[in-house]
């Protein structure tokens, strides 16, 4: 079970890495201070990303304990994200550290503090803490919602206001994003379920409170770059916005998803699984419409084989 888990993991990732090089060429070319090989952005930008998501689970998994892993998850995920893909690159002065890197750390650690004093503050209230859990994820599934409606026609390629690189296909990256978020939760979940079992000084409504509050933390920024882009109608490209706000969308909407069925982590096994059957709906509605004869035919293919990975997971994983 463990093993499965753990490809699942894996293979999440490595979709989301793919998703990347999709969308941003392999490399941060917004954060660029002077002229570089395409060879050292792939290396910077993958070392980065590949790097952050298995240092944020061995680290809330294992180095801190298996209290609270929730909560800690998310806290190293986004200090990660911030010191990863914006101290590291800046550090080795091929990239500038902008004044979005400080920014981002001030909003990160004002949602620690509401996160504290929102938890303190129903416990000594006596009210329990699952009511602003499931508030705050159905916020940020209206939110992620929204959202993507609202960027839906950037996407498909009929709104210009937007200024692309040419040679960037959108479509497949999102696939790629939505079915690795999906598996990469899947399989991470799953793994923190075996884990709970071990320990009794898990704090369940806290958790879901700390993904969800720091979660909007790191995903806001990036709507507020896009908005701002796609208002001034700039010429600057957006990709690297783009492909943080969408992966940090799906991951929101997850959370979101979990916290309004449950705040309880047993449950999120079921709650990732009804996800990732409505991501493979969409995706297998993008493929099956936009694709063409091709797209039907790859539509079908990637419908049986998720149908045959849920039956698996069922089988193997959730017994």
């Amino acid at each position: 079970m463990g093993i499965t888990n753990i490809l699942l993991l894996v293979l999440g990732y490595v979709l989301l890495l793919f998703s990347t090089k999709l969308v941003n060429g392999g490399g941060i070319s917004i954060m660029r201070k002077g002229p570089t090989s395409d060879a050292q952005e792939r290396i910077f930008s993958w070392f980065a990303l590949s790097l952050m998501p298995f240092l944020s689970i061995a680290i809330s998994g294992g180095v801190l304990g298996l209290g609270n892993m929730v909560f800690t998850a998310a806290l190293t995920a986004g200090v990660l994200q911030l010191l990863l893909i914006y101290g590291m690159l800046g550090i080795t002065g091929t990239y500038r550290l902008a004044g979005n890197a400080l920014r981002d750390l001030v909003l990160l650690l004002v949602c620690v503090v509401l996160l504290i004093v929102c938890t303190n503050y129903t416990w000594s209230k006596g009210h329990p803490a699952s009511t602003i859990s499931r508030g705050m994820g159905l916020f940020l599934c209206v939110l992620a919602v929204a959202f993507t409606v609202w960027m839906l026609p950037y996407f498909m390629g009929k709104n210009r206001k937007l200024q692309r690189r040419p040679d960037t296909d959108f479509v497949p990256a999102i696939v790629f994003t939505l079915v690795g978020l999906a598996l990469a939760g899947l399989g991470g979940v799953l793994l923190m379920n075996n884990t709970a079992a071990l320990t009794h000084a898990l704090n369940i409504e806290q958790g879901v409170l700390g993904v969800a509050v720091i979660g909007v933390g790191l995903v806001l920024p990036e709507y507020v770059r896009v908005a701002r882009k796609y208002w001034m109608n700039t010429q600057k490209p957006v990709s690297m916005h783009l492909t943080l706000a969408t992966g940090n969308l799906g991951l929101l909407l997850m959370i979101g998803l979990s916290a309004v069925i449950s705040p309880i982590i047993v449950t999120f096994a079921g709650a990732y699984l009804l996800l990732a059957c409505v991501v493979a709906i969409i995706v297998f509605g993008i493929l099956f419409y936009v694709g063409g004869e091709v797209g039907k035919i790859k539509a079908i293919l990637f419908l049986a084989g998720f149908a045959l990975v849920f039956v698996l997971l069922m089988k193997f994983s959730l017994h």
